[in-house]
């Protein structure tokens, strides 16, 4: 027999525009699963969670069932996947979905098979007051497909680090995986005399020669970046780490004088630069 347990929110049937916000779940295991937020289907990024707070415990002398995030297994296969939880149960789900509230890890990202993008913006990841000592990380994953996880623009809370992962090496039941570490960066280009330059071109490219932001500054001057500091993956073995940082940038504009430098992005920035000979 299979008892299923409760849930706290949920997400299903691949709904658009969907919103949830300003809830305060706890979740707590007896003999029983409890889960906080639940996932069945959502295959795009207009569903939303935010400023909510979930909380994983679980009763004294429960086993370790109790869950922030799953899903259903219950849903096509094929599509893109997503799981987020702490502790140590894990569903799959085919998913899309963005997260923006707080959460208490470890996290364990579980996927099938496929292709599997996720989307976390501005999260809180804060250290439970009674973590399991033995099994305490930011992010496990467990992947059977290809993963691919954003989180930008976070808050650590004490004791939680972004390259604190369990990533296992490729093999027969675990495929590539990347967990990206993102920050944005919203960059204002004025002229010598501080006025603001539309169309000025902004570039960013990383310490992988990879040119992350490749843009020209708005009508007010402004270009938005989204920078990557960590990349986390096993393309080579396990729990692999990639710091992006320097970044190299390239701003130019007709009449100005090019300017170029490097500059390490590690938080959301906002920053002006100005262009000389204009």
């Amino acid at each position: 027999m299979k008892l299923a347990g409760a849930y706290g929110l949920e997400l299903r049937n691949n709904g658009t525009s969907e919103s949830m916000y300003s809830n305060n779940i706890t979740a707590t295991s007896g003999p029983c699963p409890a889960v906080a937020f639940r996932i069945t289907d959502s295959e795009n990024y207009n569903n939303v969670s935010h400023n909510n707070t979930y909380t994983a415990k679980s009763r004294p002398a429960s086993p370790r069932t109790v869950v922030c995030f799953t899903a259903s297994p219950q849903t096509a296969l094929g599509q893109s996947q997503w799981i987020l939880q702490p502790l140590l149960r894990h569903y799959n789900l085919p998913v899309t979905t963005t997260l923006s509230s707080q959460i208490r890890p470890s996290c364990i990202f579980d996927y099938d098979i496929g292709t599997n993008e996720a989307l976390f913006t501005s999260p809180t990841f804060t250290k439970g007051s009674n973590p399991d000592p033995d099994f305490f990380h930011f992010a496990v994953f467990f992947n059977a497909g290809t993963v691919n996880v954003h989180v930008r623009d976070a808050t650590f809370g004490t004791g939680v680090s972004p390259t604190d992962t369990v990533l296992p090496a490729q093999g027969s039941n675990e495929s590539a995986a990347s967990l990206y570490i993102d920050w944005t960066l919203t960059l204002t280009v004025q002229n010598s005399s501080g006025t603001p330059i539309s169309g000025a071109s902004v570039t960013y490219t990383d310490t992988a020669s990879t040119q992350e932001c490749n843009t020209t500054t708005s009508s007010t001057g402004t270009a938005i970046c989204i920078l990557t500091q960590y990349r986390l993956n096993n393309d080579t073995g396990a729990n692999q780490i990639e710091n992006r940082n320097p970044f190299r940038f390239t701003l130019s504009a007709p009449g100005c004088t090019t300017s170029t430098g490097q500059e390490s992005v590690t938080a959301p920035i906002s920053e002006t630069k100005q262009l000389s000979g204009c």
